[in-house]
Formats: C-alpha cells, structure tokens, sequence
C-alpha cells in the first residue's frame, strides 16, 4: 500500500504511514501465529543456524530465478532443490549474485525517469520475501505458486510501459499510427509466447508418474522426488518399481527415514515379512518417535505370531503417541489371541475413548467381554455396533485391523 502511494498515486506523505498502522499491526499478528504453525506442525530454521552467507546466496538466487522464470515460463518444476553448493563456486549462484548486483544500481537510475521500475519490482520483492527461506521452511529453494500475487509488481511496470508508449506523441502520424500496431502486436506475441511456454509444461501433469519423472529429469538427485515416485507406484499396486524408487531415495540420502519406513511398506505388500520387519527397525533407528514405523513392525511381528513383540511395539506407538486408536485396537488383538481377555477389554475401551464411532474396535470389545463371560457387556457393545453401521457389524469377521 505503502508503494502505491509512491506510485502510481504519487501521495507518500507521513499520513500515508499512520492510516496504515492497522494493517502493519495485523501483518504482525498473523506473521506470529504463521511462525508458531510452522514449527509446531513441519519446521523453522532460524537465519542464525542458516548462516548470513546462505541467507544472501539465497536471496540473491531467487531474485534472479524468479524474474527469470516469469519472464520465460520454461523448465518449470514443482520441485527446485537447493544449488549445491550455496556459494559462489555454485555458477547458478554466481550468476545469481552478479544479475541482483546489476540489477539494483540499474533500478535506482530508472528512478531519474520513472518511478515504475523501481516501485513494481520491490512490489514483488516485499511480496514475495517473506517466502525467500530467511528463515528456513521447506526442502526447496523456490516455488511456483510464490510468485503468483508478487507477480503483479513486474505488471505493473509492463503496463507502465505499455500505456508510455500508447500516450507518446510522435509529430510523424505514419510513425505515430505504426506504434499502435506495434503495441498490439508486443502484446500477441508475449501472450502466445507465455502460453505457449505454459501448455508446454501442463503437459506434464497428465497423471504423477509422469509429472514425478520429469521432476527428476531437472533434479535427480532429489530424494524426496523419487520416494514420491515410489508413493505413486505403490498406491498402483506396482511394488517392484516402488521398491527401486524408495531404494534411491536412500542411496541419495541414506537417514530419510520416510523412505525406509515406504520400503517396508513395499515389502509387506510383497509378503517378505522379515525384509519389512528390517525396514520399519531401521525407520526407527533413524527416528525413534515415528509411530506409525512401530505400529507397523508390530503389525509384522503379528504376522510371524511373535505376539509379545508386537504387544512392546504397540505399546511404544502408543507412548509416543497416545491417541493412536489403530494401536490400542491392535495391542487388545494381541493380548486376546494370547488370552489375556481384561487387557484386551482395557486396550479396546481406550480405542473407542479416543474414537467413540470405531466400528471394529466396538466388535472386538463385544468379543472379549463375551470370552470373558460378560455377557450382558458384550450384548451392549452389539447394540451399540448395530446403531453405528449394521450392514458393517454382519460383515466383520475379524478383530485385527490391517496396515
């Protein structure tokens, strides 16, 4: 707003700053409570542990790679790693450091002339900067979708021009006259030329796999793309490539327990128990507190009937994790095959505190109070079980719940 008021409106005064104290009070309020979701719910890197170097490396990149990929929308990715390395051996980097370097003495001299240049183009930078990883957000150095509303600034100073060259009086009226067809055809030209260059890149998108390998054709080296591949395989039932995907994902980056954990999924699918047992061991090596890897090795420790170890792996899902209601229900499956009927009854009411509607987990606790020789317990959990899905309580045949 701020900008605007220096141009176009041409009214920056110090009232300009004081009618919008509201707004730079609420832009702090929701900056706090962006800041605290991002590190409760993924993670946040201080400029400190980033390092002041890294930080302008990267502000540098992002200055150039934008403008340059909003200008010629080509080789564009959902996915843009970090240059390695981020200094200025890095030629992207060092190009990157040259072209802001250039571009900013240039910007202030415009100034001289117009105050469009200057003004659109730190539109875009204060829109996008609070995206530029000052502090760290992402395994990404940029994103598309970023640039989007900061984009408006370089339009700006398109449509400055534009509207120039459309109000510029030439006392020639054949010169005057071919600058209208000059314009217009400016502006067909870079139309059909940003949507050629766009189409070129949708169609890429036509379904994930391959969205993902063409990611990976621009940055192999991209763990994460190749365990999403392997995600996308495995949802398709196509384990063996799954398999090869997760297993480059690690040969990449050998701790990325996300694609340990995927690879014992893989496994199982697959029926090799004891290669996924390994698989979800090393997950937890790498990541202790990762409950859904400890759930799993119960569930195939379950499978090979090494009931008291899946009982400790349910349990530690649980620990780290108490409101895991698959857990309870599957740490009361094992303590029933074993005959421990009030320890399953105990774990299968702490499945339905957490989720009052668990179909299966009311079914099993009906089983337990009737082995148990409570009957009329039992009778309740049914009634209750036939009041929440009847069609599901005359199917359910089994108390294990699957992966």
């Amino acid at each position: 707003m701020l900008l605007l008021d220096f141009w176009p409106l041409k009214r920056l005064k110090w009232r300009s700053f004081l009618e919008k104290i509201p707004f730079f009070i609420l832009g702090g309020i929701f900056a706090v409570i962006t800041y605290v979701s991002q590190t409760r719910t993924a993670i946040t890197i201080s400029p400190v542990k980033i390092g002041v170097g890294r930080v302008f490396f990267t502000l540098c990149h992002n200055i150039i790679f934008y403008l340059c990929k909003i200008i010629w929308p080509v080789n564009l990715s959902s996915h843009y790693p970090f240059p390695a390395p981020m200094n200025l051996s890095q030629p992207m980097i060092l190009a990157s450091v040259i072209g802001t370097c250039i571009l900013i003495p240039l910007l202030l001299i415009f100034l001289r002339w117009t105050r469009a240049a200057f003004t659109g183009w730190l539109f875009f930078f204060v829109a996008i900067l609070p995206t530029m990883q000052i502090i760290g957000f992402s395994n990404v150095i940029a994103s598309d979708k970023f640039a989007y509303l900061p984009s408006f600034g370089l339009l700006m100073i398109l449509a400055s021009f534009l509207c120039n060259l459309w109000n510029l009086r030439l006392k020639n009226s054949v010169i005057s006259g071919s600058k209208y067809v000059v314009i217009i055809l400016f502006v067909l030209i870079l139309a059909s030329a940003e949507s050629l260059a766009t189409r070129s890149y949708l169609t890429h998108w036509r379904n994930s796999i391959g969205l993902f390998e063409y990611m990976l054709s621009k940055a192999p080296n991209a763990p994460i793309l190749h365990n999403n591949l392997g995600v996308v395989y495995q949802s398709l039932g196509h384990y063996q490539e799954a398999m090869k995907s997760f297993n480059q994902a690690i040969k990449i980056k050998p701790g990325y327990a996300e694609a340990h954990y995927n690879l014992g999924v893989a496994y199982g699918n697959l029926g090799r128990t004891q290669d996924e047992i390994e698989a979800y061991k090393e997950t937890i090596r790498i990541k202790p507190d990762y409950a859904k890897a400890h759930y799993n090795l119960g569930v195939s420790y379950k499978d090979l009937g090494r009931y008291q170890d899946a009982i400790e792996a349910y349990k530690q899902a649980i620990r780290i994790k108490p409101d895991y209601a698959e857990a309870h229900l599957n740490l009361g499956a094992a303590y029933y095959t074993l005959g421990f009927y009030r320890q399953a009854i105990e774990a299968y009411k702490q499945a339905i505190i957490i989720r009052p509607d668990f179909v299966l987990a009311h079914y099993a606790l009906g089983a337990a109070y009737s082995v148990a020789g409570d009957k009329n317990s039992a009778l309740e959990e049914y009634k209750i079980l036939k009041n929440l899905d009847a069609e599901k309580a005359n199917e359910l045949s089994k108390l294990l719940i699957n992966k």
